[in-house]
């Protein structure tokens, strides 16, 4: 049986909350993932919340987000 789940997409700016901490989308400025709350390193695949999607399309061109935690 296949698991459904609901696609979140994001904007520079957005926050969400999950398992009890906040987090903000911001623009990537560096390496790709580099600086994401959820980045592993190492070739390893991030652990974001399952269904976030972290590349935004403004006028048909993909902008990469990261995730920073709101303090």
């Amino acid at each position: 049986m296949k698991e459904k789940y609901e696609i979140t997409k994001f904007r520079e700016g957005d926050t969400k909350e999950t398992e009890g901490v906040t987090y903000e989308a911001v623009r990537q400025e560096s390496e790709m993932c580099e600086g994401c709350a959820f980045y592993k390193g190492g070739g390893e695949p991030c652990k974001s919340p399952r269904g976030w999607l972290c590349v935004e399309i403004i006028e048909g061109e993909p902008n990469d987000l990261i995730f920073k935690e709101v303090k």
